[in-house]
């Protein structure tokens, strides 16, 4: 077994642990290397923080080669397994997807994220058309001798004035037409609510991961419910430019230190971090 199988046989197994797997979603080599040192079991990004982080809006306004040459230098410096949110796949045709998917595998990708929306917030794709690009990512990955774990993202619930009820049927018939495509697991964003949670855990027989929001439910709920995969997306970037934007502000407009006095004496060690620049 090649290396990157075995993290992606690591990677498959933690989604079916009795515990749920939580990710701290990341966006550049050194928030990677933060999370690993904190005891992550895998690295994952969120595509709307990296975007952010090189300065670009969500929804793949990121030029493909300026994503792909951001996820290289996380990979570089990664030894856990790595999985990566690339939206709608960086490609419309056949070829373009699977370039995006041939390029993440040479860089060491285990995981990916695909999302079926055509706009964020609008307009998905047919669920028919959406399954065959899961097919081609299959394809492709396993022509490279590679069990790619394929999260299968579903924004029904992102959609503006859809009624909740057709959200949850068109999320189970979309669960089931990726899951015969190919994915491994399934991933309704949008989703807060534990009735609907543990209605879709009926339902759903992949693993089933969702966006956590503090204010929304308790890891605790989530685990009783019986997720088998948590993220926080870009809201743990978000949260750190916050950090940074509060000791911006005092220093500059208030002349005040202390925030940043008060972040040094957690002595945060770069040096003790880039062990392979």
């Amino acid at each position: 077994m090649t290396p990157l199988n075995q993290k992606a046989q690591i990677f498959h197994a933690l989604h079916h642990n009795q515990d749920m797997l939580v990710l701290a979603n990341i966006w550049d080599p050194i928030s990677a290397l933060i999370v690993a040192k904190a005891g992550a079991k895998a690295i994952a990004t969120a595509s709307a923080a990296m975007a952010e982080a090189l300065g670009y809006p969500d929804g793949e306004q990121i030029p493909k080669d300026e994503m792909l040459g951001a996820i290289a230098r996380i990979a570089r410096v990664v030894t856990l397994p790595l999985t990566v949110d690339i939206e709608r796949g960086y490609g419309e045709t056949k070829s373009a997807l699977q370039d995006t998917i041939e390029r993440l595998i040479d860089m060491g990708v285990c995981g990916i994220n695909i999302e079926d929306s055509l706009v964020e917030g609008g307009e998905l794709r047919k669920p028919s058309d959406q399954a065959l690009r899961i097919e081609t990512v299959r394809e492709t990955a396993k022509k490279l001798g590679v069990n790619l774990f394929i999260n299968a993202r579903i924004d029904c619930f992102l959609q503006k004035g859809i009624p909740q009820a057709e959200a949850i049927t068109d999320t189970l018939l979309r669960a089931k037409a990726y899951e015969k495509a190919g994915c491994n697991g399934v991933f309704p964003v949008g989703v807060h609510d534990l009735p609907i949670i543990q209605q879709l855990r009926t339902s759903i027989k992949l693993p089933l991961n969702l966006i956590h929001i503090p204010t929304m439910t308790t890891l605790q709920q989530l685990q009783a419910a019986a997720v088998d995969r948590v993220s926080v997306g870009p809201f743990f970037m978000r949260a750190s430019m916050a950090s940074v934007q509060n000791i911006a502000d005092q220093l500059l407009m208030n002349a005040d230190a202390t925030p940043l006095e008060i972040a040094m004496d957690k002595q945060f060690s770069l040096k003790a971090l880039l062990v392979n620049p």
